[in-house]
Parts: structure tokens; C-alpha cells; sequence
């Protein structure tokens, strides 16, 4: 599994505005363009955690309440409004399961050459 697949919603939260904060500190110093190597460095990290919380923690309860990320074309809509429905997450879910059980075959392909073929015989 991810290195943050137990992150919670309110350490995204602070995580995504610590990063606001300091772009904008950055900015105001005159640094921002001057830090693009290391801003690189906290959106790839700050990418894995957004990953692991859509995917992983979104679908857990979040203090009693379960969280379901949005899809972007939702995001600024008001509350209660959902004109698509969920099939957007169901194939999302569906896209991950499929992506990870890949891995997992090709991790045991790799593991045990001898239990399979690579030439669709086995």
C-alpha cells in the first residue's frame, strides 16, 4: 500500500493550506519562480496524498460521515446538487480495483515465473 493511504481529510486539509501559505509567502518575497525545484518536490508529494485520499480515505467514514471526493466538473456547484450522479466514482473505483489487481498479477508473475507463461499458454 501508499506511504499515505491513512492520511484523514483534516491532514489534507492543513497540508493543502500550508502549501497556499507558502506560495504566497514565497510570492511576497519575490522567490516563487526562483522555487520551482523545490515546489516540485512538495506537489509530488502533495499529489500522493491527494491520490491516497481519493481513492483510500474518501470512501471511509469521516467522523461518522462518509466522505466522497467530487469529480472536478462538480467542484464550485452547490451542495446537494448532483446532476451526474455517482457513476463517476463507481468507474473510478472500478478503474483503481482493475489497475491494482494488475499489479498484483504482475507482481506475481514476477515472483513465481514458473507458475504462469508469457505466451498466453499456461
Amino acid at each position: 500500500m501508499g506511504q499515505y493511504d491513512g492520511i484523514s481529510g483534516e491532514q489534507l486539509r492543513a497540508d493543502l493550506l500550508r502549501f497556499s501559505e507558502l506560495l504566497q509567502r514565497l510570492d511576497g518575497e519575490g522567490a516563487l519562480l526562483r522555487s520551482a525545484a523545490e515546489l516540485q518536490l512538495v506537489l509530488g508529494e502533495l499529489r500522493q496524498k491527494l491520490f491516497a485520499w481519493e481513492v483510500r480515505a474518501g470512501l471511509l467514514p469521516d467522523e461518522g460521515e462518509p466522505v466522497h471526493p467530487c469529480p472536478p466538473k462538480e467542484i464550485g456547484r452547490d451542495e446537494g446538487e448532483d446532476p451526474a450522479g455517482t457513476t463517476w466514482l463507481e468507474d473510478s473505483l472500478r478503474v483503481v480495483r482493475e489497475a491494482l489487481e494488475r499489479q498484483m498479477e504482475a507482481q506475481d508473475e514476477w515472483r513465481n515465473p514458473d507458475s504462469g507463461s508469457f505466451d498466453g499458454q499456461g
